[in-house]
């Protein structure tokens, strides 16, 4: 399923979001939109953590056409 952002205007990107699972989900963003945009549009909680092709990004990141979001779980720490 495809959704689409409601303030895209000018050029589209299509971006995917994974979270584990979940069906990935296609978004289609306006051109210079955010890590956050695309969690919104996708209905995630924008404060997850996120990788983007393999490496950590925060909220404020832009996404590329093609780029694959997916959504990870904190990990807590503890000693051995």
């Amino acid at each position: 399923m495809v959704k689409r952002a409601e303030s895209a205007s000018g050029g589209e990107i299509s971006v995917q979001v994974a979270v584990l699972g979940a069906p990935i989900q296609t978004v289609l963003l306006a051109e210079g939109a955010t890590v956050t945009d695309a969690l919104a549009a996708a209905g995630i909680d924008t404060s997850s953590v996120c990788r983007c092709n393999g490496e950590e990004v925060s909220g404020e990141d832009v996404v590329e056409n093609n780029d694959r979001l997916i959504i990870t779980s904190k990990v807590k720490g503890g000693t051995l």
